[in-house]
């Protein structure tokens, strides 16, 4: 699933100066809004607007991924935002985090990049030692390999986003 945040003027009209030289003038007040980098009529502000989609929870679904990315084409993203949880269930795990980071997609860790970072570790769970209930984690990790393990360690926990049009998300 995804979602699209669509920052607009009016969500933001604190962070806005009305300046009274508008890019058109002749436009009557309430068809101009303003923006931190100048004014703009309400026609132009679509193109002002910095769109932002978030993703989550793609499990290594890759054949999904592809579906919503195929449906998100259609709305002219500017930044995709994976929400953790890139890894797991599906087969394609390590092909949806190579899709990800070719991409240039900013990422954050969840729950599920977790698993496998402390899989092995101090930080693992005595429960996840049973095959029986737990042979994901060590397919995950085979899957991987050394090189992903240490992308995903790399994420960041949380992160936030500054587009030029709106305040920070």
């Amino acid at each position: 699933s995804f979602a699209l945040l669509r920052m607009t003027h009016e969500e933001h009209r604190l962070h806005c100066v009305i300046l009274s030289n508008a890019k058109d003038p002749s436009v009557p007040l309430p068809q101009r809004g303003c923006h931190p980098i100048g004014c703009y009529t309400l026609a132009e502000r679509s193109a002002l607007v910095t769109r932002v989609a978030v993703i989550a929870d793609i499990h290594g679904n890759l054949p999904a991924l592809e579906a919503v990315l195929a449906d998100l084409a259609q709305f002219e993203v500017d930044h995709i935002v994976a929400a953790g949880d890139l890894i797991n269930w599906g087969p394609f795990s390590a092909q949806v985090v190579e899709r990800a980071i070719a991409e240039g997609w900013a990422i954050i860790r969840g729950n599920h990049e977790y698993y496998l970072l402390d899989y092995g570790t101090p930080r693992a769970h005595a429960a996840w030692a049973d095959p029986d209930h737990f042979s994901t984690l060590p397919w995950l990790r085979r899957q991987l390999g050394a090189r992903l393990h240490a992308r995903i360690a790399a994420w960041p926990d949380t992160l936030t986003l500054r587009p030029p049009d709106a305040p920070p998300l």
